[in-house]
């Protein structure tokens, strides 16, 4: 298991290479002066061009990827072109604040969608089964900054019971979590229930009904066990994307966090802020792409004999 680890732990090197690689060659094609970016529309000319210089903006593409690379070696990711701080400083000062999004988000859904999946699948075609399925598709197909405003109508303007906006203390957390993780919830109670309906035909189940074992024997010790495979690696690539992609919300309920800081680099072209944001991302996805990885040969020990044979 150790040697799998490591073994997984290298190909992160390659494979961040090649993504920096493509981010970089993609900002270099895009349009955009950063020196006049960040002088504005009438500085002078001149200004702009020694700007650019002072950047390394006037040097081959190339060139600058080695440089670039050269400098994640050392450690050195460069300053903010907006801000002049180090790029790590600005983007893990607002990271707190996308962390605790995502991991309350991905939590609730957990707690939602799961357990009404499993329901659903055990009393199929009833009144909770249909109006629960019913329910997820609805939440499903509404889009997040819709769902997050009509909560902010109903609970801040209307009631008065919840802040707007802002990330004061957890009641500000309650609407963004709520926005992001009762869409997750939907998915996972529909892909729970499909997971759950498919195993509960398989002929394991049918002997454990044989032998007399009880339903909620079979659910608990033989159904659901089997069903957590798919459903963590859900979990686990919306935790990730989240990290990463909480931008609407954080627009809508004023919450600077992360996806706020990718896109105002964006719209200046910060690069070294986009590349480092870049590799900070890749390299958590793969991190927990590893970690779900070994949660497989925790829950299944066919998948750990695997790895103890790959290693062998």
């Amino acid at each position: 298991m150790t040697r799998y680890v490591l073994k997984r732990l290298l190909y992160i090197i390659p494979m961040l290479l090649l993504i920096v690689l493509i981010v970089f060659l993609i900002l270099n094609i895009t349009p955009g002066n950063p020196g006049r970016i960040m002088l504005g529309p009438n500085a002078e000319q001149y200004l702009v061009d020694e700007l650019n210089e002072s950047l390394g903006m006037n040097k081959p593409v190339l060139q600058r990827y080695l440089d670039y690379v050269l400098g994640i070696f050392k450690l050195d990711f460069g300053f903010s072109y907006r801000t002049q701080e180090p790029v790590f400083e600005e983007i893990l000062g607002n990271f707190p604040t996308t962390i605790k999004l995502a991991v309350f988000s991905v939590i609730v859904s957990a707690f939602i969608g799961i357990p009404l999946g499993i329901i659903s699948a055990t009393k199929r075609y009833s009144a909770m089964d249909i109006s629960s399925t019913v329910s997820a598709l609805f939440l499903a197909s509404i889009p997040e900054f819709w769902l997050g405003l009509i909560m902010m109508l109903i609970f801040s303007l209307k009631l008065g019971v919840l802040p707007a906006g802002g990330i004061g203390s957890i009641d500000h957390y309650i609407l963004p979590v709520l926005t992001l993780s009762l869409p997750t919830a939907a998915y996972l109670l529909r892909i729970t229930r499909t997971i759950m309906l498919e195993i509960l035909r398989e002929d394991y189940i049918r002997t454990a009904k044989a032998k007399g074992a009880s339903n909620q024997r079979i659910i608990f010790k033989h159904a659901i066990r089997n069903a957590l495979l798919p459903i963590i690696t859900q979990l686990g690539i919306r935790f990730a994307y989240l990290l990463g992609g909480t931008l609407i919300v954080e627009a809508v309920f004023g919450m600077y966090g992360v996806g706020t800081v990718i896109l105002r680099a964006m719209q200046l072209k910060d690069i070294p802020i986009i590349m480092g944001s870049t590799i900070l991302l890749a390299t958590l996805f793969m991190l927990i792409m590893l970690i779900i990885d070994l949660m497989y040969a925790y829950i299944d020990p066919r998948i750990k004999s695997q790895f103890k044979k790959g290693n062998s």
